[in-house]
């Protein structure tokens, strides 16, 4: 699976663990689901239900959903960087 351009501009950041040393897997599945940034697919009604669908399903499992658009990710990385830190569980 190829990913979008702001998926590979992020992971930049991500890889190799150099955001506080955390690591994080790239396009990784939960159950039937790809995690991925939001693009313009996004915003349609359909698409937005099954986003609905996904996060009640992740959350269920344990998971906190945060939620990027392509274009914050270009604009605003970062604070990007910074909200995903802050989402960091203390172990």
């Amino acid at each position: 699976m190829t990913s979008a351009p702001a998926e590979r501009f992020l992971w930049k950041y991500l890889k190799n663990k150099q955001l506080d040393g955390k690591r994080f897997l790239r396009q990784h599945s939960i159950l039937n689901y790809i995690i991925e940034l939001d693009g313009e697919v996004h915003f349609n009604e359909e698409a937005q239900a099954y986003d609905i669908k996904r996060t009640k399903e992740l959350e269920k499992l344990g998971f906190t959903i945060i939620r990027f658009e392509n274009k914050m990710v270009f604009d605003l990385l970062p604070s990007v960087l910074i909200e995903i830190k802050e989402h960091f569980k203390n172990t």
